[in-house]
């Protein structure tokens, strides 16, 4: 005899049976791949953390290099302009005493008189110049 449709409850017990072998399964793989995904995280951040240090490191470390060249130029620029006016070797008019013709001025045609309270002032030479002193 056949059982009407309501009373058969064969494939119910089936269904229910499924999903617990799903959420059996579900439950072992957070349990097993959850702790790795994590460690993964973990990773990834200490790799972008380490990134990050050693990107500023060189970025401090360029512009400590900036600086020292910047100041080192400005002391060798400092040094030229001191250097310029100070030696006569280093001019590029210089003759030796034995070969100038005016020894007060060394063929300049001016001379530097110094007044006493430490004045300065450029003045024709009175030896080879003596007609620009008297006007």
């Amino acid at each position: 005899m056949c059982k009407p449709s309501c009373c058969n409850n064969s494939d119910a017990g089936g269904a229910g049976l499924a999903a617990v072998v799903v959420l059996i399964v579900a439950v072992f793989l957070a349990v097993k791949v959850a702790p790795a995904i994590v460690e993964i995280g973990r990773v990834i951040l200490d790799v972008i953390r380490i990134a990050a240090v050693s990107l500023a490191s060189a970025v401090v470390l360029a512009a400590i290099a900036w600086l020292v060249v910047r100041l080192a130029q400005c002391v060798i620029s400092k040094r030229r302009q001191l250097s310029k006016g100070t030696s006569a070797v280093r001019s590029p008019a210089f003759v030796p005493i034995s070969e100038q013709t005016c020894l007060a001025c060394g063929d300049k045609g001016r001379v530097v008189r110094v007044f006493g309270n430490g004045a300065v002032a450029a003045r024709p030479c009175p030896e080879c110049q003596p007609a620009q002193l008297a006007g």
